[in-house]
């Protein structure tokens, strides 16, 4: 009889094992997928409260391009951030005076002027630079500011909202942000 209970034993681990090498080649580990009954993403639920996050992107600016391909105003409303889309300096002034906000993104070599403008106030908004392709992000390195930059089509723009969350917890906590002007990330 043991020998039987042995092979049986054998037989069950097999075909578990057999079981697991299947189900895992048949959902690759690519980090950034969790599926619920067809598809919701892990990194679409928000952990932290809500923040106000205001993107300028002025009419045939860099940050407008990369808002219309990369839906980064959308991907940030779906980490579950209040999001408004602005073209002006005075529009933004006015979103900021009326409904505040917690954080800017702005493209990079408009955020140290937006951050000046901006901390005129009392809760004055953390302004996250972005950079989009690559060659933008090159002369971003070339200006010597490529370590305060994210780059907006990293990961599709999740890199972005990544970014925001880090500058939103350090907000919270009441501690400075990564760089002197502006929220950083790496860039490649």
């Amino acid at each position: 009889m043991r020998p039987q209970m042995l092979f049986r034993s054998a037989v069950v681990v097999s075909i578990m094992a057999l079981f697991a090498a299947t189900t895992a080649k048949a959902c690759p580990a690519c980090g950034d997928k969790l599926s619920f009954g067809g598809g919701m993403n892990f990194e679409r639920v928000h952990s932290g409260r809500p923040a106000r996050i205001v993107v300028f992107a002025a009419p045939g600016s860099i940050l407008e391009s990369a808002d219309t391909e990369l839906g980064l105003a959308a991907e940030l409303k779906r980490s579950g951030h209040d999001v408004k889309v602005v073209t002006s300096a005075s529009e933004l002034d006015r979103v900021v005076q009326e409904q505040g906000a917690d954080v800017v993104v702005t493209h990079w070599t408009e955020a140290a002027t937006t951050a000046e403008h901006l901390s005129k106030g009392e809760k004055s908004p953390t302004v996250v630079a972005v950079s989009y392709k690559p060659t933008d992000a090159a002369e971003a390195t070339a200006a010597g500011v490529d370590k305060c930059v994210c780059a907006a089509e990293q990961r599709k723009g999740k890199e972005l909202t990544k970014t925001i969350d880090k500058v939103l917890g350090k907000r919270r906590k009441g501690e400075p942000a990564d760089c002197m002007l502006v929220a950083s990330s790496h860039t490649t």
